[in-house]
């Protein structure tokens, strides 16, 4: 062997112990860090959690592609206005952001737009369109996110759609909180429809089903009666 090439050898076998105590190094420098500047930690786990949020969001978010039946609201979204309505009379719009509705004013998960949903059917549903997929009595869905502000309203609102049924659910997702509770109203351009009290039991959907003329806009209305993981979602269908 050459004396450049076992040189060149025996240099690369003395950098292996570097290599493998390098996590250690790394780790201790970590330590001295947060040990020097305490306050890091909390810039970490601040981090930490908005990427476990960004991935489970990424993870729940499949690629979104309008159907063809537009008689759902989920299909019918791009369609929409969504506002914020907060306290004083203060409004903040949320804007198309591909499929979805934001606001660089509001936190990222005050976001409106598509996600998928896996629930147990209700026992009603003989008298709704959303079928189980499985010998197991779930469904799997296409739903609207639409998670309330701290303070305010959380509106949209669809153009009217011929028919004179609208009927469907409101879901608390299974990442919601135990202690969750948003009211979700429903109504015909001014006309009220309904309100649902989702609240405390993750996983649960609450149906809704109501007589219309078809005319008026579709509203639905999100406020948050206590300040938790109100993940909620809906969908609705127009007959």
């Amino acid at each position: 062997m050459k004396r450049g090439a076992w040189t060149s050898l025996r240099g690369a076998v003395g950098m292996i112990p570097f290599l493998l105590l390098a996590p250690v190094f790394g780790l201790r420098f970590a330590l001295h860090l947060l040990v020097e500047f305490p306050k890091l930690l909390y810039v970490v786990g601040l981090l930490g959690c908005l990427l476990l949020f960004g991935l489970e969001l990424a993870a729940s978010n499949p690629a979104f592609e309008p159907g063809t039946d537009l008689t759902r609201l989920s299909n019918r979204l791009h369609t929409a206005t969504v506002a914020v309505e907060g306290p004083g009379g203060k409004t903040t719009k949320l804007v198309p952001f591909g499929p979805f509705f934001k606001s660089a004013k509001l936190p990222g998960w005050n976001y409106v737009g598509p996600i998928s949903a896996r629930f147990k059917v209700p026992r009603k549903h003989k008298k709704w369109a959303f079928a189980a997929t499985g010998s197991d009595n779930y469904t799997d869905q296409t739903c609207i996110w639409a998670h309330p502000p701290r303070s305010g309203v959380l509106t949209v609102r669809f153009p009217g759609v011929k028919g004179n049924r609208f009927y469907g659910y409101v879901h608390l997702m299974r990442s919601g909180a135990k202690d969750a509770h948003v009211k979700v109203k429903f109504k015909e351009g001014s006309k009220a429809l309904g309100t649902i009290n989702v609240r405390g039991k993750p996983g649960e959907v609450w149906e809704f089903d109501y007589e219309i003329e078809g005319e008026q806009p579709l509203v639905v209305e999100l406020r948050a009666a206590r300040q938790a993981k109100n993940h909620v979602c809906f969908e609705g269908v127009v007959q």
